[in-house]
This record gives structure tokens, C-alpha cells and sequence, in this order.
């Protein structure tokens, strides 16, 4: 992009990658990859996930999706699956996670079973950690005192939602903001 983008009228040194949801991993990876440096200028990840795969887990969830299907997880046989089989698929396979406890990790207690693969050159450190000097902080309140009138379906929903979508969001931009006001001081 950055040794293409004057051809389209842009400026290289003004590259944005955007991504969002399972797009926003990758960019978020590209933030704490050492080789990535200086390819973009700027980066927009919105519902960053927390999670990323190693190939052998990919590898072994694809094969659960594609048992699921009937078929071997080859490229070939799952490009034949409409996207709404692929989706039935996965969530075929999020339902029965728990039985992959021991085998999958904390991947198994997630009902979404994707995230980014991370082969190669693996990120030095999580992308948060690699744009400010420490960890960020969640400031989150008690889930119970926040919302005193939610069930237990409500309250499993808002803490799942806030360790898998929230919190890596969170994190992010408290690290972003912290190496720009560090960068500008």
C-alpha cells in the first residue's frame, strides 16, 4: 500500500489501515509487528478481539467446522459452503466448546470460535504492549454494582462481551494514548 498509494493520488506517509471486528485483530497485530513499521501511519481497530490463534489451533478448529459440514478441511471442499453454512458451522462448533476444554484452552470458553492466526513473525508482545511502556487500565467497575438490576443471562453477557470486545478495545486505545501524550511531551 505504502509503495502504491501515490499512484492513486495518495500521500504514503498518510496510510490508515481500518478494521473492525475480526478485521481489527489483524490491524492490531500490525501495530505490535517490529516489520510492520513505517508501512502505515495511522491505525483504526474497533471491536478489537483478545484472542489469537496459533496455526495447529486454527488448524484443529477448522477441522471441527468442517466435520460439522461433512467434509476435510481443504480449501477446496470449504470454498464449495455458502458463507451461511461456513457461519452454521461455527456456531455448530461454539455450542459444543466446552468439550474442547482441555484440548482448545480459554479458546473453549468462548462462543465464537475464530480469531486471527498468527504464523510467521509472531508479535513480539500483545499490540497493546507494544504501544505504551505498560499495560493499560480496564477501570471497569464491579459488574454487580454497575448493574444491580441485571440477571445472571445479562451479567454473563456484559462480562463476556466486555473480556472478548471491550477490555482488548480498551487496552488499545489507553496504549495509543499513552505513546502519543508520551511521543508529544
Amino acid at each position: 500500500m505504502r509503495d502504491n498509494i501515490r499512484a492513486f493520488g495518495g500521500n504514503p506517509s498518510c496510510v490508515t489501515i481500518i478494521g473492525q471486528s475480526a478485521g481489527a485483530g489483524p490491524v492490531a497485530a500490525l501495530l505490535a509487528m517490529p516489520r510492520a513499521a513505517g508501512l502505515f501511519g495511522r491505525a483504526v481497530a474497533q471491536s478489537v478481539q483478545g484472542t489469537f490463534f496459533s496455526p495447529e489451533l486454527a488448524t484443529d478448529i477448522t477441522t471441527s467446522c468442517a466435520a460439522e459440514l461433512g467434509l476435510w478441511p481443504t480449501v477446496a471442499e470449504l470454498s464449495t459452503v455458502a458463507p451461511a453454512g461456513l457461519s452454521a458451522a461455527g456456531d455448530a462448533v461454539g455450542a459444543k466448546m466446552a468439550q474442547w476444554a482441555e484440548r482448545w484452552g480459554q479458546v473453549a470458553h468462548q462462543p465464537i470460535p475464530f480469531s486471527p492466526v498468527v504464523e510467521g513473525d509472531a508479535p513480539p508482545v500483545t499490540p497493546w504492549q507494544a504501544l505504551a511502556d505498560g499495560p493499560g487500565r480496564d477501570g471497569a467497575r464491579g459488574y454487580l454494582d454497575g448493574f444491580p438490576a441485571a440477571g445472571p443471562d445479562e451479567l454473563y453477557e456484559l462480562v463476556h462481551s466486555d473480556w472478548l470486545f471491550r477490555m482488548p478495545s480498551l487496552h488499545l486505545a489507553q496504549a495509543q494514548t499513552a505513546a502519543v501524550s508520551t511521543s508529544t511531551n
